[in-house]
């Protein structure tokens, strides 16, 4: 092999390195320039993680639909791995970025929770899987009144039996301490309630809050002061 050919086979090498191993790249120059170079190559290796982690942090945000009509900001939930709590999520916004208590919290515009506690700097979100949660809501284009009723599977109650609503029926919220309509889900089986007056279902869900790494909050909502 010439000696051309060698240095064409060096660069090729060496740009497939630096597209997929940018870490390998930023060492092999290292070596290559010589003295005092381990320094430089641990600042850009250090560097790197800044970037990728931003990166991946612009993911997460990504996923998240701000509302069009409300200002709002996107907040990152902290991790409670391996707890998996689903009554709860702990975001790093509060107060210092106009976070109220009462506030809604969505993720793709569909309702998870509101805001109970704010700090300065977090805030705790109380999410629909939380059995103290309670909101009066209504089902599909008749507006059929009902009661969601917060728990590891949130439920639709109280429904009338008379009510024209169907299995796949849209669920919005009708509660006087939200926003009017905001999405929460749709009608999943519809069954009798063990008195008999009434019909129950299953909300049926879009995400999976497991999943969910960051959430938008409705800073622009003003909650009523009977909160």
């Amino acid at each position: 092999m010439s000696q051309k050919q060698v240095a064409w086979v060096f660069i090729i090498v060496t740009f497939g390195i630096a597209v997929f191993r940018p870490d390998v790249a930023f060492w092999l120059r290292a070596v290559i320039q010589g003295g005092g170079s381990v320094a430089v190559c641990s600042d850009e290796r250090a560097e790197l993680v800044v970037l990728k982690t931003e990166l991946a942090r612009y993911s997460v945000r990504e996923e998240v639909m701000l509302p069009e009509k409300e200002k709002s900001l996107i907040a990152e939930v902290y991790s409670q791995y391996p707890f998996g709590l689903k009554n709860e999520l702990l975001v790093n916004r509060g107060s210092n970025d106009g976070v109220q208590e009462g506030q809604p919290a969505t993720f793709k515009n569909v309702f998870i929770g509101r805001v109970v506690k704010v700090f300065p700097r977090v805030s705790l979100i109380q999410t629909i899987f939380d059995v103290q949660s309670k909101y009066a809501v209504r089902i599909g284009a008749k507006g059929s009144d009902a009661l969601l009723t917060g728990g590891t599977v949130p439920l639709l109650t109280l429904i009338p039996k008379d009510g024209q609503i169907a299995v796949g029926d849209a669920v919005y919220m009708a509660s006087p301490m939200l926003p009017y309509g905001m999405p929460l889900g749709t009608l999943r089986i519809l069954t009798k309630s063990r008195d008999g007056l009434f019909r129950e279902s299953e909300l049926d869900i879009s995400y999976d809050l497991g999943e969910i790494r960051a959430v938008a909050i409705i800073v622009g909502y003003i909650p009523p002061v009977t909160l």
